[in-house]
């Protein structure tokens, strides 16, 4: 019996041991929403999905469906798009504990917001550019700070959680991502902060 391969870009959420070599992966995909996918055989040094299937990792996977189950047979790390050509950029992400701190967070900020399969293509496209942009650039610490707020709002206002006042609305909605604008968005922090604060509250999450 022929198999239909899924073929779809995809942020790792988190993992965890399944057995003696495999492992559980929690994915939020482009064309599939939140899925639960065994990688088999990957802890084993022989295994070629090893190297791409690294939590915090924007990752372009083929899955099959399994009894029960996705499974995945091939990925390929992803470079952001962001100044393309440009790959020496990618590298201090893996090396600066203060970004892969904040993208631990959103990541997981993520996976609390979507807990079930179906695609939610607004809600793609705002966390792949959020990421691929926080892969490419350098940000000072207040920067990033700035980054992570207008991450979560920007997720919380596309899933519906929080309704932004018109000028947070015209400073975040749909907002290009440019180091300049993250930059410039510190006199709104607190605001924005108690919108998260109370959207996460009333949503129970």
């Amino acid at each position: 019996m022929s198999r239909f391969f899924y073929h779809t870009d995809g942020l790792i959420l988190g993992s965890q041991p399944v057995g003696e070599s495999s492992r559980l992966f929690q994915i939020f995909t482009e064309r599939l929403g939140r899925v639960t996918a065994l990688a088999a055989g990957v802890r084993e040094l022989k295994s070629k999905l090893r190297y791409s299937l690294t939590e915090l990792n924007l990752v372009r996977f083929s899955l099959v469906r399994g009894r029960g189950v996705w499974r995945i047979v091939c990925t390929e790390t992803i470079q952001p798009r962001f100044d393309p050509g440009d790959f020496k950029k990618v590298e201090p992400f893996k090396t600066d504990s203060k970004k892969l701190a904040a993208a631990a967070r959103f990541l997981n900020l993520l996976s609390r917001l979507v807990v079930d399969e179906g695609r939610r293509a607004n809600v793609w496209r705002e966390a792949a550019s959020a990421y691929e942009f926080l892969m490419a650039e350098t940000f000072s610490s207040e920067a990033l700070a700035n980054f992570e707020i207008l991450a979560s709002l920007r997720i919380l206002e596309t899933l519906g959680y929080c309704e932004l006042p018109p000028l947070l609305r015209s400073l975040a909605a749909a907002m290009p991502w440019q180091l300049t604008k993250v930059g410039a968005f510190t006199p709104h922090r607190q605001t924005a902060l108690a919108i998260i604060e109370q959207a996460l509250y009333h949503s129970h999450l």
